[in-house]
């Protein structure tokens, strides 16, 4: 009598049913592992543009205040004319007047005595840390230690909203950097105040539904403003 060969239960599954589930488990744990990879990311970007946002809007509140005092000092906001008020009052020699950093560093040269409020601190690859050398004064505020536009402007009541500093303008034109602080832009206003806007897909700073550079804004009096970019 021939023997016959034990057989498998009916309800098992078959070899290649089996190996369908195992790719079929394989393909679901290897998309969940991505899920997590990439929501893990997503929490690590999302921390980086918040710290971003906080010093940026921390370093241009603590400039309010010298550009305030700069402006009880000598009449205005630091600009063309006031350099050779300030060369005068202390004693330099006048600079070229070219980017925000030549601007600005009227500031460190009529008493601030840090860099640091200036930069972005490297966080954005935008500057590198400033090292605080600011004597003699061609070492203060060198390239890539301002991160910040500037608009030279005075204190005015009818227009406490006009930008003074911008973060992020990309360089050679009226348009900023979407990247670094999740599609917003940081201002730095007349009145001291800090604030926010939108920066639209084509990079323009929208406030009140228009171009932040729109001569149309109440605060550009019809013209467009002169923007002076940092030195990078």
């Amino acid at each position: 009598m021939q023997a016959t060969l034990p057989q498998p239960p009916r309800d098992l599954p078959s070899p290649a049913h089996a190996k369908r589930s195992r790719l079929l488990m394989g393909g679901l744990l290897l998309l969940l592992l991505a899920g997590l990879g990439f929501g893990i990311l997503m929490e690590i970007d999302r921390r980086r543009v918040h710290a971003l946002r906080e010093a940026a809007f921390r370093n241009m509140r603590s400039l309010g205040l010298p550009i305030m005092e700069f402006d009880a000092e000598y009449g205005s906001f630091p600009n063309e004319k006031t350099l050779a008020d300030v060369c005068e009052a202390t004693g330099n020699e006048p600079w070229p007047l070219r980017t925000s950093n030549d601007m600005l560093r009227q500031l460190i040269v009529t008493g601030l005595k840090s860099e640091k409020p200036f930069s972005d601190n490297g966080r954005a690859g935008w500057t590198r840390i400033p090292d605080d050398m600011i004597s003699p004064l061609s070492k203060a505020l060198e390239p890539g230690e301002c991160a910040f536009a500037y608009i030279p402007g005075h204190f005015t009541v009818s227009h406490p909203a006009q930008p003074i500093l911008l973060y992020p303008m990309l360089p050679g034109g009226r348009t900023f950097d979407r990247k670094p602080l999740g599609g917003r832009a940081i201002l730095l206003r007349n009145d001291s105040s800090v604030t926010s806007v939108e920066i639209d897909k084509n990079g323009r700073a929208i406030m009140d539904g228009k171009d932040l550079f729109d001569p149309t804004q109440p605060f550009w009096d019809g013209k467009v403003p002169k923007v002076y970019e940092p030195a990078r």
